[in-house]
């Protein structure tokens, strides 16, 4: 029986939009050592667009995914400091 391996939709879900968001930020923060960057859904569009057709469904969708995780503010995260 062969493995299955996600399918690019589409139209990508929300909650395939909030995980693709939460590991970009977790990358950038491991990376840069806080966000600088990925504030605004503008600023995500690019690479959702690498891996789906540009569209304005896809658009909101990823707003949508900006709202709902809204709820906590990545945007500020900072990785502690070791003294």
């Amino acid at each position: 029986m062969e493995a299955k391996s996600p399918s690019l939709r589409k139209n990508p879900s929300r909650e395939t939009c909030e995980g693709i968001i939460r590991r970009i930020l977790m990358t950038e923060v491991l990376e840069k050592g806080k966000n600088e960057h990925f504030r605004t859904a503008a600023d995500f569009m690019k690479y959702f667009e690498s891996l789906y057709p540009a569209s304005d469904a896809l658009t909101k969708q990823v707003q949508r995914a900006i709202r709902s995780l809204n709820t906590v503010s990545y945007t500020h995260l900072t990785l502690p400091t070791i003294r």
